[in-house]
């Protein structure tokens, strides 16, 4: 069941003992059989675990720690801070979730970070924002508010502010109450917490957007609603400051609708 030795080094025995492969200085069990163990209690260990790392190579859960290497966590629990995990981290695939940042739902680094802070997020599969102290660059183009709307608005959609709601799509040909278009990737979005987009659908304020598209459009053109949430190019003497809803950055050949992109903005 056990050897004890008294040699400073360890040994190979010959003949070879079972459950011995090697004979440690001190006192040893033989592996032959997991339940041989030492009973009892003990006051302090020399080493811990199977790498035979000293006890101060180990965290504590009961005091302030740190570390130089990477910390890892495997489990898509993620990571919690704060009593009330106050700000959290967890994934779920390829996604990563930031949880409870704030009651405004910010990030505060506080005034005493020297140097640049640098984020990158993932939007659908594809970097979507890069920050740091000296600006902020976004994949996406345009600016952008939910409202509330008096029904679901596809992407693209050209919105004016009435109905039973705050906002809903223009139904009339040459609308001077064009208020914007449904964006349909934010690249800054404002009252992000009002609602999903089903109910609270992301208006561009400004910036570059798909709208959608009714005729022929060539580049330039200035776009003004068409009806039924959609635009069409201007005809000459139609356009004004009130119902030009942006100018198109591409042309479109056809005449069924479809997506033009255009710079928007809201007047």
């Amino acid at each position: 069941m056990g050897i004890m030795s008294k040699d400073t080094t360890a040994f190979t025995p010959s003949p070879a003992i079972a459950g011995f492969a090697t004979i440690q200085p001190g006192l040893q069990l033989s592996t032959v059989s997991a339940a041989y163990l030492f009973q009892g209690t003990i006051t302090n260990a020399s080493t811990l675990g199977a790498n035979n790392l000293s006890a101060t190579q180990f965290m504590r859960s009961d005091a302030a720690a740190t570390t130089t290497g990477k910390l890892t966590t495997t489990s898509n629990q993620g990571l919690a801070v704060g009593a009330n995990g106050d700000f959290a981290v967890t994934v779920a695939g390829s996604d990563v979730t930031l949880t409870n940042i704030d009651l405004n739902g910010n990030i505060n680094f506080g005034a005493n970070v020297a140097g640049n802070i640098t984020t990158v997020m993932s939007i659908n599969g594809s970097t979507g924002i890069v920050s740091s102290a000296t600006g902020i660059n976004a994949n996406y183009a345009d600016l952008a508010e939910r409202f509330e709307a008096d029904a679901e608005l596809s992407p693209g959609t050209v919105v004016e502010l009435g109905g039973s709601a705050e906002i809903t799509q223009v139904n009339s040909d040459l609308s001077e109450n064009v208020f914007g278009v449904i964006s349909t990737r934010a690249a800054y979005m404002m009252n992000g917490a009002a609602g999903p987009n089903a109910t609270h659908p992301p208006v561009a304020m400004t910036g570059r957007v798909p709208v959608r598209t009714i005729g022929q459009v060539h580049k330039g053109d200035r776009l003004v609603s068409a009806g039924n949430g959609l635009a069409r190019a201007a005809k000459a003497g139609e356009a004004t400051a009130f119902n030009v809803i942006g100018r198109a950055l591409r042309d479109k050949v056809d005449e069924s609708e479809a997506y033009v992109e255009a710079i928007v903005t809201i007047k």
